[in-house]
């Protein structure tokens, strides 16, 4: 119902799998909304800069699945006419899954990347403190039957399940995460207060640091622990920031989906 409200104020609609792929509840978007920092939503988005090429949107800590879409939807055309564009989101909230959007534009017959950072949840390869963000990466691209999707985080695993094993009173791997003190952790509540994991091992990290550096340098942002946590409903989510890409294929570029092999 929320979801809904919001995407009548600003003309854009949420999709169910958006608001369900959401680490944190409508409850907790609604106690943000309450929040000093939030406008009302019919003025959530807002276009800083426009330089053609790059769209800098500012949007003033409101729901990021409806923003993202803003933003995306104004490139779009623009892809289309120049063959890329560029859009930067500021100041939004938890935008749900990347692949979302990749799958989107890339149903439209246009490339995307899409990447976003989050708070500092995982640590440095060989280290025991959590400094950078999850920093996951979508690629949509235009083929038959379907688009090929590829959305993926550079820490191991999303703080999400952990704290869904938190919440069920289940253990994690061993290798997952450690926990406040450094340590290794097979415990989901210790794990939530400590770190994750990079996936890859160093080549993880090093994609995660790029990444968070590329984002934070485009949208002019807070980076890793300077920014504030994503899973919480106490305090608005201040620099949750996304930049989309898309492009115009050439025809010969339409590739074909790999399809099961038939015995």
């Amino acid at each position: 119902m929320i979801f809904r409200a919001a995407s009548l104020a600003v003309g854009h609609a949420v999709d169910p799998e958006l608001v369900e792929g959401a680490a944190i509840t409508e409850s907790e978007f609604a106690t943000r909304l309450g929040l000093p920092a939030a406008p009302a939503l019919a003025e959530a988005i807002m276009v800083e800069r426009d330089i053609r090429l790059v769209e800098l949107t500012g949007a003033r800590y409101h729901f990021g699945q409806i923003s993202t879409r803003a933003a995306l939807d104004a490139i779009i055309p623009r892809a289309k006419e120049d063959g890329i564009a560029i859009a930067a989101i500021r100041n939004t909230n938890h935008l749900g899954a990347l692949a979302y959007y990749a799958e989107h534009v890339a149903g439209l017959g246009l490339t995307c990347i899409a990447l976003t950072i989050s708070e500092a949840l995982v640590h440095p390869w060989g280290g025991r403190k959590a400094m950078i963000g999850t920093n996951p990466i979508a690629i949509g691209v235009p083929a038959d039957p379907t688009p090929m999707v590829l959305d993926m985080a550079t820490g191991l695993v999303s703080m999400g399940k952990i704290h869904d094993h938190a919440n069920r009173g289940a253990p994690i791997p061993l290798g997952w995460a450690l926990d406040e003190k450094g340590d290794p952790t097979t415990d989901a509540s210790a794990a939530k207060k400590g770190a994750i994991a990079p996936f890859g091992g160093p080549k993880g990290y090093a994609l995660g640091i790029a990444f968070e550096v590329l984002v934070a340098s485009l949208a002019a942002s807070a980076i890793g622990i300077t920014r504030n946590p994503s899973i919480t409903a106490s305090i608005p989510f201040v620099g949750s920031i996304s930049v989309m890409m898309t492009s115009a294929p050439c025809p010969l570029a339409r590739i074909a989906t790999p399809r099961p092999h038939q015995p």
